[in-house]
């Protein structure tokens, strides 16, 4: 896997970097788990302080785009980032079944 940055723009305001690229890869597309820890080990960033935006790949090729986020401490991250459904440890839809 081959990430290339195309665009890093610093957001001071937010404290965090807004990162575009052009990714290569192998096999199948690769999951954000891995994109987050490669992009956590070129930025010499924590893990937790990555989030992959989206990634998007051309029909047929074994390359796409990505878009990321790189922030500089967790206290930025819980400011701009929502909190989903699973984050917040809330009931799956077999458990809301159940109680009913």
């Amino acid at each position: 896997m081959q990430i290339t940055i195309t665009k890093e723009e610093e957001n001071k305001f937010l404290e965090r970097k807004e990162i575009t690229g052009n990714l290569l890869y192998q096999g199948t597309t690769p999951s954000k788990i891995i994109l987050t820890e490669e992009i956590a080990k070129r930025y010499n960033a924590e893990k937790n302080n990555v989030v992959i935006k989206n990634i998007k790949t051309k029909y047929g090729l074994q390359e796409g785009t990505i878009s990321a986020v790189v922030y500089s401490n967790e206290k930025a991250k819980k400011r701009s980032e929502p909190i989903t459904k699973h984050q917040k440890g809330g009931a799956t839809k077999k458990e809301e079944g159940e109680k009913k």
